[in-house]
């Protein structure tokens, strides 16, 4: 599994703090070109880029850019982003079907992020 790494995290900085910059003021970045920057910075592809930036959710900063992205970047997320959307809300394993909005919502409402 691919990881955020110190270093990538570095070298990613400027990327990740403009996309938390716009999200925390706007309420929304581009997440095309947010992924497009992160591919290019660390040269990887779409499903590297994903596992990283579900390692990223340990920095809370970074927890809600990835989410975001996650949301947005195709017109319904894949099985992969859903899981790992599943696991940034903090949805259980089991018991949760049906739940996803509900999750969803608490977990944006506790960022103090207003989605634009």
């Amino acid at each position: 599994m691919y990881k955020l790494t110190p270093n990538r995290e570095a070298k990613a900085r400027p990327i990740l703090e403009r996309a938390y910059g716009s999200l925390t003021s706007r309420g929304r970045f581009d997440a095309y070109d947010f992924e497009r920057e992160l591919r290019d910075c660390w040269h990887v592809g779409y499903h590297e880029l994903y596992q990283i930036l579900e390692d990223s959710f340990r920095d809370e900063r970074w927890l809600y850019v990835s989410a975001y992205y996650m949301e947005h970047v195709h017109p319904s997320p894949t099985s992969e982003l859903r899981h790992a959307l599943a696991k940034a809300y903090g949805m259980p394993k089991r018991g949760a079907n049906g739940a996803r909005e509900t999750y969803r919502a608490e977990f944006w409402k506790k960022s103090g992020i207003r989605m634009a």
